[in-house]
């Protein structure tokens, strides 16, 4: 009778368990604290989301927290006050996509993929608003200015959880403070009649 030894090879696997973060380590939120309110010359401030009804191929909003109707929520709630005055101010939503897309694959086979810190997903943040003006008593928008804003992040199979949420803060966060500059910057170019 002949005897081989047996060996058995463990090899770790990240993301197989969720590592939760510790107690009172929580992600930052989305803030505008640190800059002054917008104030409108309008009666209110209005927001509506006007997002096409199908999701984008490969869309993973859900899995953003914040996402970006959140970011959007929190900012046109934080940079925008309106004075009372007759009219209306309305911030549109029209984009707000967060998608995942494979970009590379073990092509090796066998287990040497696995230590290889190689990019593997690749999520791409797209989001645009349109600021409305309506004179009192009219239908149609007197003046809009738009604003655009579009980013990506690259992250190995093997991130931490921790780490990919942050990531994904980091997206959303790019994206809205984008979009605050530049829609900023248009109404004191384009509607500086309605801006104080």
């Amino acid at each position: 009778m002949i005897c081989l030894p047996l060996t058995v090879l463990v090899v770790p696997v990240a993301g197989c368990q969720p590592t939760m973060p510790p107690p009172g380590n929580r992600l930052p939120t989305v803030t505008f604290a640190h800059k002054a309110p917008i104030q409108i010359t309008a009666e209110a401030v209005q927001k509506t989301v006007a997002l096409p009804g199908e999701l984008p191929p490969g869309d993973v909003s859900g899995q953003f927290s914040p996402n970006l109707r959140d970011a959007f929520n929190i900012w046109v709630d934080s940079r925008f006050v309106a004075d009372g005055t007759p009219g209306v101010f309305e911030v549109q939503l029209v984009e707000a996509q967060l998608t995942r897309q494979v970009i590379a694959d073990n092509k090796d086979g066998g287990l040497s993929g696995l230590f290889k810190d190689e990019q593997h997903w690749k999520y791409t943040g797209k989001m645009q608003v349109r600021i409305v003006r309506r004179l009192p008593g009219q239908v149609a928008p007197h003046s809009f200015v738009e604003a655009a804003a579009e980013g990506f992040f690259t992250t190995s199979q093997n991130i931490t959880l921790n780490m990919l949420a942050l990531e994904k803060f980091r997206l959303v966060e790019s994206l809205i403070t984008q979009i605050d500059e530049q829609a900023e910057e248009s109404l004191h170019q384009y509607m500086g009649d309605i801006v104080n």
